[in-house]
């Protein structure tokens, strides 16, 4: 008999939600209530509020500030369709995020803090359990005649930030947010500015993996014409070391370029990784094209050899990266994106299609495409040939 996909989504997937989002949304908004300040202005949500925490400071100081406090609700539901694998059913799955930030900035010193609590339905709850709460940034950042020296958890960028960064440290990609922020680190970080958009950035932390072999990093950066030139060295954990140089900027087109060669702790090269890329707009800037090449010597050239890995960003040595991005108009943002395995030619595509509801509620849905089979990489016999994921989103 033809399967009833309305009941199977009614029965996995709307009702466990409803269990989850009410009482979230009744303590979010309940509490934003009573402590945010009303006369403290407009508050545009998370991504925006760090944004700003982390302008050069004769920006961030022009106005002492009172605590701002903002936040996010988001809810994200996924189907994938599983045609052809032997054992698992179609997936249903479900992420409730909540999301609280607080933030002050004043002529010499500023705080910041993010916290978020994640729940979780159908196929997701068998694997994170039914909640989790993280911390993902709290720190605070001073502003001294020598330079700025910022203590707490943090995130540490180096190089050229975006895919393929040959230097971060944090190297999972989600193929449905590649934009999500990143878990900070455990740091003291110092950035010693020398002009404009130029300066020495230098940090010594740990994170939660490598805690007992302290991280530290130095990387000075400059800004010539329109360009951004900067040297990175990285000590990640013992024997993972990486060192190299970065580049971006404007020749007609955007250009970018990175490359780090990974070391062990007496010098000797272990690998190298690089990536490469161009960007172009048209239409007065309303559409974007992006092309991005990836190599990582460490990966394989075969797929026979796939073996998963907490420092590749995936498991082949080379990979692009296509990009084509339309603002239609205030309102509405359409995208469609690909990534492709250069060794067993297998490739994903996305789709996204996103649309601004209200002021502060956008609702986003975005399909993806699987193009092999068997033993590739993006392949319909692992994770599916086809899914769908709708996003709702709420800031405050």
């Amino acid at each position: 008999m033809p399967r009833c996909y309305g009941r199977i989504l009614l029965e996995r997937f709307v009702l466990p939600i409803k269990l989850l989002v009410l009482p979230a949304v009744f303590f979010t908004l309940s509490y934003a209530q009573g402590v945010q300040n009303p006369d403290s202005g407009n508050l545009a949500g998370a991504e925006v509020i760090e944004e700003a925490a982390e302008l050069p400071v004769e920006v961030s100081k022009k106005k002492p500030a009172e605590v701002k406090i903002s936040g996010l609700l988001r809810e994200d539901a996924y189907y994938i369709r599983m045609p052809d694998h032997p054992v698992r059913a179609d997936l249903f799955a479900n992420v409730l995020e909540t999301r609280l930030v607080l933030d002050r900035v004043r002529d010499d010193w500023s705080f910041y803090a993010d916290g978020r609590l994640y729940m979780y339905a159908g196929e997701f709850q068998a694997a994170y359990g039914l909640s989790r709460v993280s911390l993902m940034r709290a720190y605070v950042r001073d502003f001294s005649p020598i330079g700025d020296f910022t203590v707490g958890k943090t995130y540490i960028n180096f190089g050229n930030s975006g895919l393929f960064n040959p230097f971060e440290i944090d190297k999972k990609i989600q193929l449905t947010d590649l934009q999500y922020a990143r878990e900070g680190l455990y740091a003291v970080e110092y950035y010693l500015p020398w002009q404009d958009l130029s300066g020495l950035k230098v940090y010594s932390g740990f994170n939660d993996a490598f805690k007992y072999n302290p991280m530290w990093g130095i990387s000075p950066g400059y800004h010539l014409g329109k360009y951004d030139l900067g040297v990175v060295y990285n000590h990640a954990n013992k024997d993972k070391n990486v060192a190299g140089v970065y580049f971006k900027g404007d020749a007609f087109v955007g250009i970018q370029g990175s490359w780090g060669a990974h070391l062990d702790d007496q010098w000797k090269l272990s690998y190298n990784e690089a990536s490469a890329g161009i960007d172009y707009s048209f239409f007065e800037g309303k559409v974007v094209a992006t092309v991005l090449f990836y190599y990582n010597e460490n990966g394989a050239g075969a797929y026979k050899d796939y073996k998963p890995s907490a420092e590749s960003f995936l498991l082949a040595k080379f990979y692009s990266f296509v990009s084509l991005a339309w603002l239609v108009d205030e309102f509405w943002n359409i995208q469609a994106m690909a990534f492709v395995n250069l060794v067993d030619n297998s490739a994903v595509i996305l789709p996204v299609v996103s649309v601004s509801i209200a002021n502060g509620l956008n609702l986003t849905l975005q399909m993806n495409f699987v193009t092999a089979k068997k033993d590739a990489e993006f392949s319909r016999d692992k994770s599916g040939d086809a899914g769908a994921l709708v996003r709702l989103e709420g800031k405050f």
